[in-house]
């Protein structure tokens, strides 16, 4: 019979802290304004500071999931979607 603590991750510690910091940064987030939320994105990527709320749309998200084609896979299929597959298949 094994014991709860028989799979430990390497480096809690750092697994733990990161996800503190990530927790905190978070909250602040949280409590900024709209426009110092943009300003701080623009200062981390300032390809952002001409893009409008049009720019985000080229995609449909809340779609008809019903209607499932092969082409509507494809030009939904982006880096984030391998990279969860990716992961997923990581745990299995």
């Amino acid at each position: 019979m094994g014991h709860l603590f028989d799979h430990i991750q390497p480096f809690g510690a750092w697994f733990f802290g990161i996800s503190v910091l990530y927790f905190l940064v978070m909250v602040f987030v949280c409590f900024l304004s709209y426009e110092d939320a943009r300003r701080a994105l623009v200062w981390m990527y300032p390809d952002l500071a001409n893009m409008t709320y049009d720019d985000i749309l080229d995609k449909e998200y809340a779609a008809n999931c019903s209607e499932i084609t092969l082409s509507r896979l494809y030009s939904h299929l982006d880096v984030f979607a391998v990279a969860h597959l990716f992961g997923w298949s990581l745990v299995f």
